[in-house]
């Protein structure tokens, strides 16, 4: 018999145990198997859907998956049940069902394991990704007009009162991106945009009118402004300083926010460490252009980075290294900012 089914036709043997809170540490092992492969499967469907993205995450879709289900198997001690395993079950009556029904039970506690696990892991590798996620979460928290609604363990946002319309395909990324892009720049708080998208989704009668929540955040973050400082601000306190001192201000600024940054992105292999340099040597150049009023192009971060890691195209510029490199660039650019207002 294949190992999975073997793994599967133990689990009310497991899940009695756990529930009567002497579960072995076999037992676990076991368990924990299971539940990774439940979240590897969906993890990869997200990948493939392109609502997840696990160049940008760094890790591979096994990685991603353990690091999801860690939180299910957390202990105090080497002989205690893990107490969320417990508190699920226990509220489930599970004497008397098949293996396969407890393995739908378990799917959706998984699902849950993952979207937070997902949320967390898109926090620490894209913090600005993860605050326009969770913005989004809150404004729907009070809308009476989205919802979120689970699917094949993914998030969606729903429009509330109107038919889904099921049987029709997805809106493209690319599409909601032209709808958002005609929306002013000036519009770029969160629950202006969530007021757009509602009315978008209402609208469409080419599409589904669920679109996944990670599609929809990816899509606000390339509307809202790039650089948070204006940059007329930043020139003007770049004017008064000799370009010497100019330039060792930035180099000292790259230099604090890449020691900062470090273990979050090389010692947890996130990023080479090559990688990782080209990107605050690039960075540390396009801010000598920005402040010298000579290029002020967010995109132009892509043709400084090529200079020192050649061979990248766009469309990979784009997938796997704009997000990061955007948001380190605004982390240099606001501590620069903050160390001539200083002198």
């Amino acid at each position: 018999m294949h190992r999975s089914k073997i793994l599967i036709s133990r689990l009310p043997e497991i899940i009695t145990a756990i529930k009567q809170g002497h579960c072995s540490s076999r037992d676990t092992e076991q368990l924990a198997e299971i539940c990774t492969s439940l979240a590897t499967t969906l993890i990869s469907y997200r990948i493939i859907r392109n609502s997840a993205n696990q160049f940008h995450l760094g890790l591979s879709h096994e990685d991603i998956a353990a690091d999801c289900v860690a939180d299910l198997f957390i202990r105090r001690s080497d002989d205690e049940v893990p107490s969320r395993l417990r508190s699920f079950f226990t509220d489930i009556e599970t004497e008397g069902l098949s293996p396969e029904a407890i393995l739908v039970q378990l799917r959706t506690l998984v699902s849950y394991a993952v979207n937070n696990g997902l949320f967390r892991i898109y926090n620490e590798c894209d913090p600005t990704l993860g605050k326009i996620i969770r913005n989004i979460k809150i404004y729907i928290k009070t809308s009476p007009i989205l919802s979120i609604a689970s699917r094949f363990g993914d998030n969606y946002i729903a429009a509330a009162d109107v038919d889904a319309c099921r049987h029709l395909p997805e809106m493209p990324q690319e599409v909601l991106e032209g709808k958002i892009a005609a929306i002013p720049s000036a519009t770029s708080d969160i629950r202006s945009l969530m007021s757009h998208l509602a009315q978008i989704m209402v609208e469409t009668n080419e599409y589904q009118r669920t679109i996944p929540l990670v599609s929809v955040a990816q899509v606000f973050r390339k509307h809202i402004c790039v650089c948070d400082i204006p940059e007329d601000e930043i020139q003007e306190e770049s004017q008064n300083l000799r370009t010497g001192d100019l330039k060792t201000i930035i180099r000292e600024s790259c230099s604090q926010v890449s020691r900062s940054a470090r273990q979050r992105y090389v010692a947890k292999g996130k990023v080479s460490a090559h990688l990782y340099d080209c990107y605050f040597s690039s960075i540390e150049k396009y801010l000598e252009r920005l402040m010298a009023g000579t290029d002020g192009d967010p995109d132009s971060l892509y043709s400084v980075l090529v200079e020192f890691h050649p061979g990248l195209s766009k469309a990979e510029y784009r997938q796997y290294h704009k997000a990061t490199l955007e948001y380190l660039a605004r982390k240099c650019k606001k501590t620069c900012a903050g160390m001539m207002k200083r002198i």
